[in-house]
């Protein structure tokens, strides 16, 4: 039990990141030129890269995890109900599929946090 408590969040981590990466691919459109892609492809995945440095930081620490994955929810609840959303319009159900994960996640590493701290 303690394994799978330990390696849930780290695993649904990587998998998040990898799910953030894949909105980056709509550079590669074929338009534009390779440099202009690979640098919007850069840009794109700067959201994934603070992600992976959460993750790297909360490897041993379960309570960095717990509290960057749960600013990563809030922050991405946030960028997801401001993007074209027109105002006094219902929540789009896409923020809960942006950052729920993010939340799971941050519940997670604290089920972690705490499971280890008794022991």
């Amino acid at each position: 039990m303690k394994k799978i408590v330990y390696w849930m969040p780290r695993v649904l981590a990587i998998l998040f990141t990898l799910f953030i990466m894949m909105f980056s691919l709509d550079v590669f459109d074929g338009t534009s030129s390779l440099t202009d892609q690979l640098i919007g492809f850069f840009m794109h995945n700067l959201p994934a890269y603070g992600i992976i440095l959460v993750i790297v930081l909360a490897w041993k620490k379960d309570i960095i995890g717990m509290i960057g994955f749960a600013l990563i929810a809030i922050g991405l609840f946030m960028m997801v109900m401001g993007s074209n959303q027109p105002s006094g319009s219902a929540v789009n159900p896409a923020v809960f599929i942006v950052s729920g994960p993010a939340l799971l996640i941050s519940l997670l590493y604290g089920f972690s946090w705490i499971l280890h701290k008794k022991h």
